[in-house]
């Protein structure tokens, strides 16, 4: 069924970008344009959306499907940003997909062992409605994202990694 995982992974690369797309010019984004993005994104785009288009004869129904947001100091003591989306299906295959966005600010220099995420998922959203936005709100409000929000990275990085 997942015989033609590369095709996947453009169109889950193609989907990304097409919402970084959204910025004039992908060297001017800042951490909070892509934050808004990754986040719109997991709530807009429906991973079985995609393979639905790869293989319209078969059932695909989701194990789980998650974003993760992480600020966090790197190994060379400057911030890192970055998000990375897992999600798997409810089948006999143990295959697990990730597309991960990451953004390096070294500019920021970060001494202490700082690190700090947030996990969202459907199953949150539907006990509350407002779940999502009262993690994200505290997240932002965090300090060394404050200092980055309207900063655009060094680096970035989009990687898409199968069965984890």
């Amino acid at each position: 069924m997942y015989s033609n995982l590369y095709k996947a992974a453009d169109l889950l690369i193609e989907s990304v970008n097409n919402y970084l797309g959204l910025f004039k010019h992908k060297k001017e984004f800042t951490a909070e344009d892509v934050f808004n993005s990754m986040v719109y994104h997991y709530k807009e785009v429906k991973m079985i959306d995609i393979f639905i288009m790869m293989y319209p004869q078969e059932v695909f129904i989701l194990s789980f499907d998650e974003l993760y947001i992480s600020l966090h100091r790197n190994h060379k003591n400057f911030l890192t940003l970055s998000f990375m989306r897992a999600f798997k299906f409810s089948d006999d295959t143990d295959e697990t997909i990730e597309i991960r966005f990451t953004l390096d600010f070294d500019s920021i220099n970060c001494y202490s062992y700082y690190s700090e995420n947030i996990v969202l998922n459907a199953v949150d959203l539907k006990s509350d409605e407002d779940s999502f936005d009262k993690l994200i709100k505290s997240f932002k409000s965090e300090m060394f994202y404050e200092k980055i929000k309207f900063l655009r990275p060094d680096f970035h990085e989009l990687r898409i990694n199968y069965n984890v």
